[in-house]
């Protein structure tokens, strides 16, 4: 386990081989939906480090809800406080479907254009 700053230090190595290699690189960006943790995540903290990540070199950021307590509402929410600062097309969703709710998530996705 580590904190995410100490995350980025551990990744740093291994992106700036692939980019010297000239292979894409996808980030993830896990829990933004909701967290075992802590509970509620911030929105800003979800575009803070995606934008990182984008500055480190990934090509693609893909935003997970991965402990799959998403909804429609919430997944809408964050896309609309993200999206002003990310670019649309280096983004992807990856939800879970925990509480039955990754297809209704997804199609939020798609409505906005990811």
């Amino acid at each position: 386990n580590c904190s995410i700053e100490e995350s980025f230090e551990r990744f740093a190595p291994t992106i700036e081989l692939a980019k010297k290699n000239n292979i894409t690189i996808r980030g993830y960006v896990s829990c933004i939906a909701g967290c075992p943790y802590q509970g509620h995540v911030d929105h800003g903290s979800v575009a803070e480090v995606s934008q990182k990540l984008l500055e480190m070199g990934c090509t693609e950021i893909s935003l997970g809800d991965t402990i799959g307590v998403g909804t429609p509402g919430k997944v809408k929410e964050l896309l609309q406080t993200i999206l002003p600062h990310l670019p649309v097309e280096n983004l992807a969703l990856h939800m879970h479907d925990t509480y039955g709710q990754a297809v209704a998530n997804a199609y939020v996705g798609l409505i906005m254009v990811i």
